[in-house]
């Protein structure tokens, strides 16, 4: 019996493959319209992630020279042990504020516990602010969010 499934879960399993692809195409293309790259990140310690990437400030200054772009980078995750995970690392003239936001009360411990280690490793990247909390959100959620009208990935918030 097991082998006359076999050909019904390989069609069930291409279908599902198939639409998540659409998906992830139509995604891709809403976001981009916004000036928002869209990238998932099929990991086997994943559950379901995506990274989004926007470039912001490129006006040029009063006096006519080009201000620094900054860099704002969301990974929404749904980890496997660890829940869902928002982290938001916003890269500013030259500085770094990064926000870790947790769905899970002990993965924000563990986070918080981890947070001397994580100061140590960013400070490089010129850390400048960390905040860890506990207002994680499952990544469909915040996809879904983000593809409503008049939103932004830039979060004042960090």
């Amino acid at each position: 019996k097991g082998k006359e499934d076999a050909p019904a879960q390989v069609r069930e399993n291409s279908t599902n493959l198939l639409q998540q692809l659409e998906l992830f195409q139509l995604c891709r293309g809403r976001l981009a319209h916004d000036g928002i790259l869209f990238l998932p990140l099929p990991y086997d310690f994943l559950q379901q992630g995506y990274a989004l990437i926007e470039e912001y400030g490129d006006e040029q200054g009063a006096e006519g020279e080009q201000k620094e772009k900054n860099l704002s980078v969301t990974l929404n995750l749904a980890l496997n042990n660890l829940g869902a995970m928002n982290i938001h690392l916003l890269f500013e003239q030259e500085k770094l504020f990064v926000r870790i936001s947790c769905a899970e009360p002990q993965t924000t411990a563990l986070v918080e516990n981890t947070r001397a280690q994580l100061d140590t490793i960013l400070q490089p990247l010129g850390l400048q602010r960390l905040n860890i909390d506990a207002n994680g959100q499952d990544p469909a959620v915040a996809l879904i969010g983000l593809l409503s009208p008049d939103k932004s990935v830039l979060d004042a918030r960090v």
